[in-house]
């Protein structure tokens, strides 16, 4: 009777979980980033998924050598909308720099056009976000 029900409940379970191995699938995204000055320190990006504080800690982050001003991130993600902010770390040291004032000390650019000024407002997810369809995408984003 045990034996019986053990194997029944695997079963069913097998059935509600799928094939083994069974993955979802996932998206190509390539992020490209220009404007570097330099090719000291490297390009990091930082991936937010939806409903993340794109002035947190990112779920991804991704580091890039700089050639010719230029750098290029690639990840494998789930469909969906996602964040992308961009900072050249020059010195690096694994982390943004900020001034005295509070505003980014090294260069940095964000999916969706994004730009930070003094009128801009902080950046936000929803002034970010772009879709990353099951084909998966390519996008530029622009440093300053």
């Amino acid at each position: 009777m045990f034996v019986r029900h053990t194997l029944l409940g695997f079963l069913v379970g097998a059935m509600l979980v799928g094939p083994a191995g069974a993955a979802q699938a996932e998206a190509s995204l390539a992020v490209d980033a220009e404007g570097f000055t330099s090719g000291d320190g490297h390009a990091v990006a930082r991936i937010y998924a939806a409903g993340d504080d794109v002035m947190g800690e990112p779920r991804w982050t991704v580091r890039a050598e700089i050639a010719q001003g230029r750098a290029r991130f690639e990840k494998s993600l789930p469909p969906g909308r996602y964040a992308v902010v961009v900072y050249h770390d020059r010195n690096d040291n694994d982390r943004l720099d900020h001034n005295m004032f509070g505003f980014p000390a090294e260069p940095l650019g964000s999916s969706g056009g994004f730009e930070l000024s003094l009128t801009s407002g902080l950046p936000s997810f929803a002034k970010l976000r772009f879709d990353l369809p099951a084909a998966g995408t390519a996008i530029r984003v622009r440093v300053h």
